[in-house]
C-alpha cells in the first residue's frame, strides 16, 4: 500500500489510479504499441523493431524464455551501464485498480498476454538498440566507452517512450501531480525529452538528433511517397488547419506515419500559422485541444463538461464537434473505450475498412468531405474547390452548387455523415438560447434525398426529418393554477 500510495493523500492518489486504470484498459486490447512506442524505432533501427515484434509475438502465450536466455548477460549488462529496464506505464500491476483488467474471468488472462506483448516489445527494442550502440567492444577499463553508453541510453529509453522517475530525482507529491493532469506523464516526458534532448550536446544527444532525423525524414518519405502513388499528387503539408496535414490516402482513408509525433507536429504547425495571422485565440486553442488530449481521463470529463455548460457542445482534437445529445454522449464515450479496437470498429462501421491499421498503432482518419469537393471540383473545373468564382456577395456560385450537387450524388454517405453531425448539434446549443436556423438544413436533407436511390441512406434521413418535425412542433403551454383568494 505505500509504494502503490507513496503521499498518503486519498483522494488525489484515488484519481491517479484511475488514470493508471484507463492506461491499462485503453490500449490492452491490441497491438498499437507497434506503432506507438515503436514509431520512432521503427525509422531509427528497423532491425531492431522486427526483433523486438518478434519477441513480443512469442511472448503471447508466455515469456520470450529463448530470447532472454541467449541476451541474459547482455540484458544485465545494459540495465547497469544503460539504465535498460522494463515500462511502468500502461502495465497490468498485481495489485490496485490496474490489476482490474487482468482478472476478469476468461478475458483477463488474454489481457494479461497482450501486455506481456507490449513490456517485451518496449523492453527489447531498448536491449537491441544498445548492443547496436555497444557493437562487440569490450567494456572492461573503457571509461570513454562506458560514459558514451550510459548517456545514449537516456535517448534509448525516451526513444520507446520509457521514463524512470526515479532517476529524475522528482519528489513524490511532483509524481502524483503529473500522474493526476497527464494521461501518461512517463510517455509524454519521453517523447517531449526526446525533441528537447535532439538540441543538446554529448552522446545522447547525438542519438536523440538521429532518432527525430529519421523519424521526421523516414515519415516524411513514406507519406510523400503513398500518397503519390495513389493519387498522383502531393500530401497536404502547407495547411496544418486541415485534418489532413502530413496524412497519405488509399482509398478513403488517411493515414499517419508520425505516429505519436503528429498530434505535436500539427499544433506546432497550427500554433504558428495562427500567430502569423494575429489570431492569438486561436493559437490558445490549439495548445489546449492538444493538452486535453494528453490529459487524464478525470481532466478531460471535466474540460469537456465545462465546455458544454459554456458553449452548449465540445470538440475532439481535430475540432470536430461533440454535440450535448446521445449521439455526443456516444462519441465522448468512445474516446475512453479501448484505443486501437474502438476507433477500427468505429471506422469500418463507416465503410472505412482502413481503420483496422488502428490495431498496430497507425492512427487513420475518415476522407474529409473538404477533400472529396476538390476531388470533385478539380476533375470538373481544374481548380480546388475553394478556388471556384464566387457571387459578387462573396457567397458560393453555381460551380460550387453544381460540385455539391455532384457530391449528393457520388458521396451521399459522406453528406449524410455530415448533416447528421449538424442536426445532432443543434438541441444542445438550442438549450443555451442560441438562434440556429433549421431551413438549410431541411435544405440540403431534401437536396440529398433527391439525389441518391440509396435505400439506407433515405430510411436514415426520413429518421431526421421526423425527429426535427418534433423538435420544431410548439410545445403546449400549461395553464397557470388559478389565485385562491387569501392564499
Amino acid at each position: 500500500r505505500k509504494y502503490l500510495r507513496p503521499s498518503g493523500n486519498e483522494s488525489l492518489e484515488t484519481i491517479a489510479d484511475i488514470g493508471r486504470l484507463a492506461q491499462v484498459s485503453m490500449t490492452t486490447l491490441d497491438a498499437s504499441f507497434s506503432y506507438v512506442q515503436g514509431n520512432t524505432l521503427f525509422f531509427r533501427n528497423n532491425v531492431a523493431w522486427w526483433r523486438a515484434q518478434s519477441a513480443a509475438i512469442s511472448s503471447l502465450p508466455g515469456q520470450a524464455q529463448k530470447y532472454y536466455a541467449v541476451n541474459m548477460k547482455v540484458a544485465q549488462e545494459a540495465a547497469r551501464v544503460a539504465g535498460i529496464s522494463s515500462p511502468v506505464e500502461f502495465v497490468i500491476q498485481p495489485t490496485g485498480m490496474s490489476s482490474l483488467p487482468g482478472r476478469i474471468p476468461v478475458v483477463g488472462s488474454g489481457l494479461r498476454g497482450v501486455n506481456r506483448m507490449f513490456s517485451n516489445f518496449v523492453y527489447v527494442g531498448q536491449l537491441e538498440m544498445y548492443k547496436a550502440a555497444k557493437g562487440t567492444a569490450d567494456l572492461t577499463g573503457n571509461t570513454e566507452l562506458l560514459k558514451k553508453l550510459a548517456s545514449e541510453g537516456t535517448a534509448i529509453r525516451k526513444i520507446m517512450g520509457n521514463t524512470a522517475f526515479e532517476e529524475l530525482g522528482l519528489t513524490q507529491r511532483r509524481v502524483l501531480a503529473e500522474r493526476i493532469a497527464l494521461f501518461a506523464p512517463g510517455f509524454f516526458r519521453a517523447t517531449m525529452g526526446l525533441l528537447t534532448q535532439a538540441f543538446t550536446r554529448g552522446p545522447g544527444g547525438a542519438e536523440a538528433r538521429k532518432a527525430v532525423g529519421s523519424l521526421i525524414a523516414g515519415a516524411t518519405a513514406v507519406t510523400i511517397g503513398i500518397h503519390y502513388a495513389f493519387n498522383r499528387k502531393m500530401p497536404n503539408f502547407d495547411n496544418p488547419e486541415r485534418s489532413d496535414w502530413g496524412r497519405f490516402r488509399v482509398g478513403n482513408t488517411y493515414y499517419s506515419a508520425f505516429g505519436p509525433f503528429h498530434s505535436l507536429f500539427v499544433t506546432l504547425g497550427r500554433v504558428g500559422q495562427f500567430t502569423s495571422r494575429g489570431e492569438y485565440a486561436k493559437a490558445t486553442q490549439a495548445v489546449r485541444r492538444f493538452a486535453s488530449g494528453k490529459a487524464n481521463p478525470v481532466v478531460r470529463v471535466a474540460d469537456h463538461a465545462l465546455n458544454f455548460l459554456k458553449e452548449g457542445e465540445s470538440e475532439t482534437f481535430y475540432g470536430d464537434p461533440i454535440p450535448l445529445s446521445p449521439a455526443g454522449a456516444g462519441q465522448l464515450a468512445s474516446e475512453f473505450l479501448p484505443i486501437g479496437a474502438s476507433q477500427a470498429v468505429q471506422g469500418i462501421a463507416q465503410g472505412q475498412p482502413g481503420a483496422i491499421a488502428e490495431l498496430a498503432g497507425v492512427n487513420t482518419i475518415p476522407l474529409p468531405t473538404k477533400n472529396v469537393l476538390d476531388d470533385i471540383s478539380e476533375r470538373t473545373y481544374g481548380k480546388p474547390f475553394d478556388q471556384l468564382p464566387r457571387t459578387s456577395k462573396g457567397g458560393e456560385g453555381a460551380q460550387h452548387a453544381a460540385v455539391r450537387g455532384k457530391l449528393n450524388k457520388e458521396r451521399p454517405d459522406i453528406v449524410l455523415r455530415g448533416l447528421e453531425r449538424d442536426w445532432a448539434r443543434i438541441p444542445g446549443l438550442r438549450a443555451l438560447e442560441r438562434i440556429v436556423p433549421l431551413s438549410v438544413l431541411k435544405k440540403d436533407l431534401r437536396e440529398l434525398r433527391e439525389a441518391t436511390k440509396d435505400a439506407g441512406i433515405r430510411a436514415k434521413i426520413d429518421a431526421i426529418v421526423k425527429e426535427i418535425a418534433a423538435f420544431e412542433k410548439p410545445k403546449k403551454s400549461v395553464a397557470p393554477e388559478p389565485k385562491v383568494p387569501g392564499w
